[in-house]
């Protein structure tokens, strides 16, 4: 079953009312994203050797997986969203959240058997409910701002790269109705 996708930022595409075009959109979109991925891969680096059980927050996923799952949709005319697939991204990033969160994406239409190893190597197996009202909650997530480094950098690296672009774009529009 694939996970579904969660907005997790979305970055306004029109400043000074200029309207990029579709193509120049999806660059930028791009440029974003690859800067989100870069901050994600220096967090997961600076994550190590944090671990999370018992009641410790849980750090960041150390897999390439967990970057693999981030891409952008384009919303509207304007609008690049970052969102992943990642079923724990939300957690990890949107701070505001209870410290403890029910763990939904376990609950699944069959029963889920859940492998537990305990910090003597012991392996106890769990099933995991079956609807989300009963689902187990999990301890934490260790929050990252990784989203909002990588988008500010990505702006930036727009401007660098296609700002010559952008003038041409704006020249043929009326920016100050």
């Amino acid at each position: 079953m694939a996970n579904a996708k969660v907005r997790l930022r979305g970055i306004y595409g029109k400043p000074l009312k200029i309207t990029l075009d579709r193509p120049t959109l999806m660059k930028a979109a791009r440029i974003i994203l690859k800067a989100v991925k870069a901050e994600i891969r220096k967090d997961m680096v600076k994550a190590r050797g944090i671990q999370g059980g018992g009641n410790q927050p849980v750090p960041l996923p150390d897999s390439r997986r967990f970057v693999d799952s981030f891409s952008y949709q384009i919303q509207g005319n304007s609008t690049i969203e970052i969102v992943s697939t990642w079923p724990t991204a939300e957690a990890h990033t949107t701070p505001g959240h209870d410290k403890r969160r029910p763990m939904t994406w376990l609950v699944q239409p069959k029963r889920k058997y859940v492998p537990i190893i305990t910090g003597t190597g012991q392996v106890i197996v769990r099933t995991a409910p079956l609807t989300t009202a009963t689902a187990w909650c999990h301890p934490g997530f260790v929050k990252y701002n990784f989203i909002e480094r990588g988008a500010r950098k990505g702006r930036q690296k727009v401007l660098d790269t296609l700002g010559q672009q952008i003038l041409d774009l704006a020249a043929k529009q009326d920016v100050f109705q």
